[in-house]
């Protein structure tokens, strides 16, 4: 799994260029979350458009990112996803708590 770090127009965009969720790096993926709110970086963008499947542990590093980014009063955003990660994301409910750049296509799909 390689992930991409880069800052651009005053947001952290974090990029996980992989097929699937590699349960190796997901304590550096915290890591990263943890450091950018450190660092006063709590406005983020995480990008798993490369994400082809998305299981409990996807989930469970949203849920951390989220709880985390907007205890430090921060935002979290999602790239536009790839079909399963964004059917899981939806029939779990949510996608109501991320102030996401792909919510038209999650809530589109509903209507």
């Amino acid at each position: 799994m390689k992930i991409i770090i880069t800052d651009k127009d005053n947001q952290l965009h974090i990029k996980i260029d992989t097929k699937r969720f590699d349960f190796d790096r997901l304590q550096q993926l915290k890591e990263i979350i943890i450091e950018a709110i450190n660092n006063q970086n709590t406005n983020i963008v995480l990008d798993l458009s490369a994400l082809e499947f998305m299981d409990s542990m996807g989930l469970s590093f949203i849920v951390f990112a989220l709880k985390h980014i907007h205890q430090a009063g921060g935002t979290l955003r999602l790239a536009p996803l790839g079909e399963q990660p964004k059917e899981l994301i939806r029939l779990i409910g949510l996608e109501q708590l991320i102030d996401d750049l792909s919510m038209e296509s999650l809530m589109g799909d509903r209507q």
